[in-house]
């Protein structure tokens, strides 16, 4: 499908075949049809506008191009970084990622942070990109000056601005970064004449340097000014639902539902795989009665090598792959995980575990068969483990890469003397404890493992970085200790900082609107088996996003519990920590949250001596423990 957009070296954006819905529930589920069947190309320097009377769909468009709606069908390609993004189905990390370094959009009302100076607001989007202080201030004061905002209110918060002053404020925080793609929403609405003529010079200006501009002007002077061409939108008519149900329902009541931001007592009724209704009310209709036990979403793991134990249950001992995948799932559903990411190490020759290099493979191939022929209770995606000093680490991921189950890429570098060994001693004594080298042997493979990342992980993790980027890959980095790793992965697209090991390297993550993830054994264990950063801190600090069981799948649960008995982290918090934020930061929207059109991923919890026990899980409204 991208070479759609890749043959026509000019087009910046093509959306291809577009269907929008809305489902109004209070109108006895009316469908009203916004868009059908849109198809748009935009190249560069062009200025496409939408045409047509109000109502017809042209800001649901745009908000579609940025991925604020989405589409029920088609396509939203989008030349970004060394490759083509679909917008329709990237997953949230990687829609952000361009939303920052390609695609910029100035609404109809200025929305941001209150009380944030005027100035700082429109140099953000700059400074995002890695712009020095000074270049984007400079830049900021002029636009704004161009604008005509007086300086006086450069250092105050825009909220008390007039309308006037508040979209241009908001045009030039969409301006100043440049972007390849600009989406402009009826940018001139609420302005003066002068003003207005300031903003349609800046429109011509960023076309005539080659952005790819679509906009939404009602105003026709402004729109006889900027447009290339014009784009007509139609109508479309309201129609009844036709969704029936194919299932019988499945009521859970008696039960105290955790949603996304409450606790409820109350029901939740199941219909057609996903959640059709919650009530604070016991039901009278027969279901299932949970007693006053605990209703959460299934949870997602996205980082386990689980499935290792189960391929090498003792050295020296391999077990069937097909059987070790059955029994690796069977542990995972009774954690209460509906979604697993198996998380598979790609590692070079020196010195690695060898059931690393030999399961890779088999494992792949097992996991793709089992879960096609329906065997397997939990849903499993695919998360490759990337060791970028590796020579041949390239030539061995990319034809992994065409899985239909792969959804996440990590890119990875244990060399000993940085990041989770920045202490040697540190490594010495985890290395010899697990694989019984003697001390010739760990320094013949630490002088190995230092020249390779010398030699090779600066241009593996840009090589492997840019095969994503064309896949629409999310992509972590993992083990961040510095700033400086951290400017490293947001430079190369990367959205999410697995188990960073400082709180350096956390902060900064934060900062640059990466999604955290931290170990779900340091929670339960009190601190850190490495001796790096406490994720029970990071959270009180309000630095921790996302918990990975890692090694230990009972830890997930566990974990989320003591966060909230030990840190008094609101229990919805919590368990978004192990369902919700996962959920978005991979780009499962489907999931992740009891909520109403969410699909029926649930378990049924108890908690005895403040551990919480699983009593029982259901996928897709099909029960599997």
């Amino acid at each position: 499908m991208t070479e759609r957009l890749t043959k026509s070296l000019g087009e910046q954006l093509r959306a291809i075949g577009l269907h929008k819905t809305f489902t109004l529930h209070n109108q006895g589920g009316l469908e009203l049809p916004v868009l059908a069947g849109v198809d748009l190309a935009v190249a560069a320097g062009e200025c496409v506008v939408l045409n047509g009377p109000s109502g017809v769909g042209k800001s649901t468009l745009l908000r579609a191009l940025y991925g604020n709606y989405l589409v029920q069908q088609g396509h939203i390609l989008v030349r970004h970084a060394d490759g083509v993004v679909d917008i329709a189905s990237a997953p949230p990390p990687v829609v952000l990622d361009v939303r920052r370094r390609t695609t910029g959009f100035v609404s109809q009302f200025l929305r941001v942070i209150p009380r944030v100076a005027t100035i700082d607001l429109v140099m953000e989007p700059l400074r995002r990109l890695g712009a020095a202080a000074a270049e984007a201030r400079e830049r900021a004061e002029n636009l704004l000056d161009r604008l005509s905002i007086s300086p006086r209110l450069w250092t105050l918060p825009p909220a008390t601005f007039s309308g006037g002053e508040q979209q241009r404020v908001n045009i030039a925080r969409g301006l100043i970064a440049e972007h390849a793609i600009l989406l402009l929403d009826e940018p001139t609405a609420a302005l003066d004449a002068a003003n207005r003529d300031a903003v349609i010079e800046l429109i011509i200006a960023a076309r005539e340097r080659g952005t790819a501009i679509v906009g939404i002007f009602h105003d026709e002077a402004v729109r006889d000014a900027v447009a290339t061409r014009l784009v007509d939108i139609g109508p479309t008519e309201a129609r009844p639902s036709k969704r029936r149900a194919t299932r019988p329902e499945l009521v859970f009541t008696n039960a105290r539902i955790v949603t996304a931001d409450s606790e409820i007592a109350g029901t939740v009724v199941v219909r057609d795989h996903e959640i059709a209704a919650i009530d604070d009310k016991q039901s009278s209709v027969a279901g299932v009665d949970l007693g006053g036990d605990y209703l959460l979403p299934g949870l997602i793991e996205m980082h386990t090598d689980n499935l290792e134990k189960h391929v090498a249950p003792r050295p020296g001992v391999r077990w069937p792959m097909a059987a070790a995948v059955i029994a690796h799932d069977s542990q995972i559903a009774a954690a209460g995980i509906t979604t697993v990411f198996d998380a598979l190490a790609i590692v070079g020759e020196v010195g690695s575990d060898p059931v690393r290099r030999e399961m890779l493979h088999g494992s792949v191939a097992a996991i793709e068969a089992a879960q096609r022929a329906g065997l397997l209770r939990a849903e499993h995606l695919l998360h490759l483990r990337c060791e970028v000093a590796n020579d041949s680490i390239v030539a061995t991921v990319e034809p992994l890469m065409d899985s239909k189950l792969l959804k996440l890429v990590s890119l990875m570098d244990h060399t000993p003397g940085q990041r989770q060994f920045v202490n040697l001693e540190t490594y010495r004594h985890y290395h010899q404890g697990k694989y019984g080298t003697t001390d010739a042997e760990l320094a013949a493979r630490t002088a190995a493992l230092i020249d390779g990342h010398r030699r090779f992980a600066g241009n593996n993790r840009r090589l492997i970085s840019a095969l994503c980027a064309a896949r629409g890959l999310t992509k972590a980095t993992h083990d961040d200790a510095t700033l400086a790793h951290i400017e490293e992965a947001v430079e190369l697209g990367v959205t999410i900082a697995e188990f960073p090991t400082t709180e350096e390297a956390a902060t900064a993550a934060k900062y640059h609107g990466m999604a955290v993830v931290m170990g779900a054994p340091n929670v339960v264990r009190g601190g850190s088996h490495s001796g790096n950063i406490s994720a029970r801190d990071s959270a009180a600090a309000g630095l921790l996003d996302i918990l990975s069981s890692d090694y230990a799948p009972v830890s997930l649960l566990h974990a989320a519990f003591l966060l909230h008995g030990t840190i008094e982290m609101k229990l919805p918090e919590a368990v978004a920590k192990v369902s919700r934020n996962p959920a978005r930061a991979l780009g499962l929207i489907d999931r992740g949250e009891i909520a109403v059109g969410k699909r029926a991923d649930l378990l049924r919890v108890r908690v005895a001596d403040t551990v919480p026990v699983v009593r029982e899980v259901w996928r897709a409204g099909e029960r599997v423990v």
